[in-house]
């Protein structure tokens, strides 16, 4: 099947690879994941009261982490597809500060989501907006920005370009909503560098035109104008 969209296509998805499409187990998923939230305890301190939405969350891999890092924080899970959030919930266990949502990107709302009046919101969109069809990316954005727009704006993906994103692309992207980049980080590379690996990967964080040759997947923090 092509790039799934639908909740159908997700749930025939993950029945069809045995539950797990991308395979969570694997170190490289672990590795990026442990990455991304590393990247998130340096943007918002581990004692972080509000509420942080995780957009797409699948089986619960990272909101496990987030459950470790943010232990005062109200945690919203969702994702399109309800055979994910069922996986979630098994994985995540009982939490009273953990919330599970079956929900659309482009149907996202602040008050769909009960939460408090006076929460300060992290928006979390780690590896799954570039499942939207190019025309609503844009929209999926600009309702984040209406419904939250005080919060700030996490995402990761790939920036290879293609079906995903490129760097400049996605930028571009998020300018359009008004917001602006506040950081980003480079979580691994197109192929791995056996010598010096650690040495090409800092020095790509800092010019561009190294990071479109060599960088895979980045992460990056956008906050309202």
């Amino acid at each position: 099947m092509g790039r799934p969209r639908t909740a159908e296509e997700f749930d025939a998805w993950f029945q069809h690879s045995g539950g797990d499409p991308w395979d969570y187990s694997s170190p490289s998923i672990r590795a990026r994941l442990k990455a991304s939230c590393d990247f998130l305890r340096h943007t918002v301190c581990t004692e972080f009261e509000g509420t942080i939405v995780e957009l797409g969350a699948f089986d619960g891999s990272f909101t496990v982490l987030l459950r470790e890092s943010f232990p005062l924080a109200d945690i919203r899970v969702t994702d399109i597809s309800q055979m994910a959030i069922q996986k979630a919930q098994r994985k995540v266990g009982p939490c009273e500060r953990v919330q599970y949502y079956v929900q659309d990107f482009l149907g996202i709302a602040c008050a769909g989501l009960q939460i408090p009046q006076n929460h300060d919101v992290v928006i979390l969109m780690l590896e799954c907006l570039y499942y939207l069809k190019g025309s609503e990316r844009e929209k999926c954005v600009e309702t984040i920005r209406r419904e939250f727009p005080k919060s700030l704006a996490i995402i990761s993906a790939p920036v290879t370009g293609g079906h995903y994103f490129t760097e400049a692309g996605l930028l571009q992207l998020f300018r359009k909503a008004n917001y602006t980049l506040r950081d980003f980080r480079i979580l691994n590379l197109k192929r791995r560098i056996p010598v010096f690996g650690w040495l090409f990967k800092n020095a790509a964080q800092r010019f561009s035109f190294l990071r479109s040759a060599i960088a895979n997947q980045m992460i990056f923090t956008f906050a309202p104008e």
